[in-house]
């Protein structure tokens, strides 16, 4: 689950849990709503933003235990900005035998449960299909030198997120097994999903979620699980600065949204810049802190400063009076192997997906918004995300990854890494 944070503030971002009321559960139900692509509409032209109004998220709930009527949604609705006209618009409802249903990618608590039991198997399949041709991995690893960084984390990163996650979803873009920004309905650039949250989910080891920026032709990415949140690297420290600093009290939202446009720049774009040419510059191999700011033409108090966070981050640690890399860089003179891991991941689905992508569709036909007549490619990229992630458990519990729970982690559920963007333009959606 790739998250950009080239968006407005990141209220976006945040806000991406609402808190639904009570309904005819026993606990209390969150609804989490975002969207796949690129989604610049607001107010009550977003769907998201609408579905995420308590007495929607509450109704829409209420929808997926089983279609209602008309009188039974105006009713649910009394009191709100939002109506049944203005949910059938926006393509969160759609008529359905006299009453009305759900139209988008909509995932119960159930719906969970049920993709992950009849997806392990297929998951685990997915993971020994790389495990057999480890040793040819293996082989392209050999050519990253950085000493402070394992092999481990090399192939978490580059086979976990370069290849299962953002090469997954455009191989499965390409054969047409999902709904991307290229082909959605009604002209949108984005397809709203929403999953239900309670006690009873546990993503913990479900490594699928990518949080990403680029600053200066370095991309920075943490990916791992959404069990541990927040996470302690970039950008997600940055993004969470961010909204403390919009936090202003008792000031209204477009002055909030105006001091983070005016200051980020200051906090974010420009720290990156400054990391980003020091991490490259590490990738080389190790350096003093004088060598840093001589190298990279950052002041050696700044430098200074700067390095001792990365440290603090375990981006970086001191090693005989230097700094060397302590989580993986992948530069342009990486390109070689990166390309040749990734070409040998897609051989690797493409065999795979061809053997197994009609069985999968096959054991999961009870999901709630397929008996309701949503397209399974419109349900795929959380389909996938369920795959990859559980093929990723299986290759960190075989200890072919790293562990993003390892004992001395600073923070525990994901690992970061940066890489030069020449490396990969991925063809992906965001995902927010």
């Amino acid at each position: 689950m790739n998250i950009n944070s080239n968006r407005t503030l990141l209220f976006a971002a945040a806000a991406c849990l609402a808190l639904a009321g009570p309904n005819v559960w026993a606990e209390e139900i969150r609804l989490q709503v975002g969207v796949t692509g690129n989604n610049a509409l607001h107010g009550l032209d977003d769907p998201v933003t609408v579905a995420q109004m308590p007495e929607v998220s509450n109704l829409l709930q209420a929808i997926a235990d089983q279609p209602r009527s008309a009188d039974f949604i105006e009713q649910s609705l009394r009191g709100s900005r939002a109506n049944l006209d203005l949910l059938l618009e926006l393509d969160l409802l759609k008529k359905w035998d006299g009453r009305y249903a759900l139209s988008f990618n909509y995932l119960t608590v159930e719906d969970h449960q049920l993709l992950i039991r009849a997806l392990a198997p297929f998951a685990e399949s997915l993971a020994q299909s790389y495990r057999d041709r480890w040793k040819e991995f293996e082989a392209s690893f050999s050519a990253y030198d950085a000493a402070g960084v394992t092999r481990g984390e090399v192939a978490y990163a580059i086979i976990g997120a370069f290849s299962l996650d953002w090469d997954g979803l455009d191989i499965t873009a390409e054969k047409e097994l999902r709904i991307t920004a290229e082909n959605l309905p009604h002209g949108r650039d984005f397809v709203v999903w929403a999953k239900e949250q309670s006690s009873e989910i546990n993503s913990k080891g479900l490594y699928w979620g990518s949080h990403n920026t680029v600053v200066e032709g370095v991309r920075f990415t943490t990916f791992g699980d959404h069990h541990s949140l927040p996470r302690l690297g970039l950008p997600d420290l940055l993004w969470n600065m961010g909204s403390r600093v919009a936090a202003i009290d008792d000031a209204p939202r477009s002055l909030q949204i105006s001091v983070y446009q005016a200051l980020s720049p200051y906090y974010q774009d420009d720290f990156l810049r400054d990391a980003g040419a020091m991490l490259r510059l590490l990738r080389q191999g190790p350096a003093s802190g004088q060598s840093v700011s001589a190298m990279t033409g950052v002041g050696q108090d700044r430098a200074d400063a700067i390095l001792e966070l990365l440290q603090e981050l375990q981006y970086v640690r001191a090693q005989d009076g230097s700094f060397v890399l302590a989580v993986p860089y992948f530069s342009i003179v990486d390109k070689p192997m990166v390309d040749a891991v990734r070409a040998m991941g897609r051989q690797v689905m493409d065999a795979w997906l061809e053997q197994n992508g009609a069985a999968v569709k096959d054991s999961l036909g009870r999901l709630n918004a397929i008996q309701f007549g949503v397209a399974y490619q419109q349900l795929f990229t959380e389909i996938w995300h369920y795959l990859f992630g559980m093929a990723n458990r299986s290759l960190v519990e075989s200890g072919h990854f790293a562990d993003p729970y390892a004992d001395g982690r600073l923070s525990k559920g994901m690992i970061p890494f940066a890489f030069d963007v020449e490396l990969l333009q991925p063809g992906t959606e965001a995902r927010n």
